[in-house]
């Protein structure tokens, strides 16, 4: 009888254990069930910014394109004329002030248009 008594007090022993180690695993699953939803969530949005991306990218690229072919027809006696001008009319002078800033000169919008000029 007290093998059986001893056998018991064992058992009982590891069905506390076991009970302490589920309740840490049921706790360990809850976390990494957020977690998972979480990603999940990120890994949506993720998805539905780079749609939006594929999308905005495929409506620059044509004007991306035309771009490209605007200014290969550009020559350099075109270029030579243009500076020559002293006082470009208003089309040339935003002309060459966007190129400026598409080139990373420091021009702000609000330069005078001679100074500018200068510049270019």
């Amino acid at each position: 009888m007290v093998d059986v008594s001893k056998k018991r007090a064992d058992t009982d022993v590891l069905i506390d254990k076991v009970g302490r180690e589920s309740a840490i695993a049921e706790d360990e699953s809850k976390i990494a069930n957020d977690e998972e939803i979480k990603t999940n969530k990120a890994s949506n949005e993720a998805e539905e910014l780079k749609a939006r991306a594929d999308i905005a990218l495929k409506e620059a690229l044509p004007a991306l394109q035309r771009a490209k072919d605007a200014v290969d027809c550009l020559a350099k006696p075109h270029i030579t004329e243009m500076k020559s001008l002293g006082s470009p009319p208003a089309g040339v002078l935003l002309t060459a002030q966007i190129v400026m800033i598409l080139l990373g000169e420091k021009v702000s919008l609000n330069d005078a248009p001679d100074k500018l000029w200068k510049k270019a």
